[in-house]
């Protein structure tokens, strides 16, 4: 079981990251009895927080006036880069590993971001937050940060929400076409004699069998489900299950497999294990990218939305940003694309060659 973060890790971490964003003219952090009644601690957690960042000289506390941000830590932010906030999933991840494309886009497009953590926030800590950043990029957004939505658009900052489901209306917003990518695996495994497709998650699997979920779209195409007839959960399993699975007779109907990149190296040792040679006895297309070396050299075919989501992103910064635009809503709908490689076998060629 995880340890909960102490109280006055988190009013460090929020004062730290209001130090680092602020480019505005108010140099000028909350005061303790602000920052008291903001996250609803005592003076002396306040103080523990504030004392390493003020002996370290990122903040500069001046008698009778309060505490400054100490213009030395505002590096070239100060010279008219644009610093956006960027926000993953429900906040949690942004102060861990980032692995979104929106950080690298951000980059490449001369600007410069922070994540926000608003996981172990309130809406409050969070309007704190938004002063001083030019705008917000929110990667995966979900429903359940509704209150925190709600937060930006009084905000009046520019911002992009990344959804997973739906377009939202009132909000410039791209869509990720997670039913597109079902089809897509759909038509390229029959194309290359598949039907039989082994679906690996590292997610509870049982949430691709709502509708409209990369699984459910591609068995309804593979299959020739109606829409009334619910698919079964038959070519579903986590992968951690995968070594079991194996040895059982089941598993020999199955001419592919489909994962993430992300436990592609998993994957493939219990294949190897189990004496299974990709793509000679089973083929394998991934999402995303995945390491040539574990696949022994050969690059994966993959289904990936990374390229078609950077241009979507670098076409929001442009417009709100590069030529200042902020007229209208931005609205796009991006699908994934078919990278072949070299781990799926085509059992059409290989059947009419005998």
């Amino acid at each position: 079981m995880g340890t909960a973060t102490p109280e006055y890790a988190k009013v460090r971490s929020f004062v730290y990251s209001l130090a680092m964003n602020r480019t505005d003219s108010d140099r000028k952090i909350p005061s303790e009895k602000e920052l008291c009644e903001l996250f609803r601690v005592s003076r002396v957690t306040v103080r523990n927080a504030l004392e390493p960042l003020i002996s370290t000289g990122i903040l500069v506390s001046r008698r009778g006036m309060g505490t400054f941000v100490n213009p030395a830590h505002q590096n070239f932010r100060d010279l008219g880069s644009s610093l956006l906030g960027y926000i993953q999933h429900g906040g949690m991840q942004s102060t861990n590993k980032l692995s979104g494309v929106a950080p690298e886009v951000i980059e490449q497009s001369g600007m410069d971001y922070d994540s926000l953590d608003i996981a172990n926030g309130s809406t409050e800590q969070f309007a704190e937050l938004l002063k001083g950043l030019s705008g917000v990029v929110w990667e995966s957004y979900t429903d359940q940060s509704a209150a925190f939505l709600e937060v930006l658009k009084k905000s009046a900052l520019p911002f992009l929400l990344i959804y997973r489901k739906h377009l939202e209306k009132e909000s410039d917003c791209i869509m990720i076409d997670e039913a597109d990518e079902g089809r897509k695996i759909a038509e390229y495994a029959k194309s290359m004699g598949h039907r039989n497709i082994l679906f690996l998650y590292k997610t509870d699997p049982k949430i691709q069998l709502e509708e409209n979920t990369p699984y459910t779209n591609a068995m309804r195409k593979l299959f020739d489900l109606p829409a009334d007839q619910p698919v079964p959960a038959t070519h579903l399993l986590h992968f951690t299950g995968l070594r079991e699975f194996v040895r059982k007779p089941e598993f020999r109907k199955f001419t592919m497999i489909y994962s993430s990149g992300s436990i592609a190296r998993q994957v493939m040792q219990v294949l190897k294990e189990a004496g299974i040679s990709v793509p000679d006895d089973l083929s394998y297309l991934v999402y995303g990218k995945a390491f040539p070396g574990f696949f022994n050299g050969r690059t994966p075919s993959a289904i990936s939305i990374r390229n078609n989501l950077e241009n979507a992103i670098f076409d929001w910064l442009d417009l709100r940003f590069w030529q200042k635009n902020r007229n209208g809503i931005f609205q796009r709908r991006v699908s994934p694309e078919l990278i072949p490689g070299e781990t799926v076998q085509n059992l059409s060629e290989k059947e009419n060659s005998k």
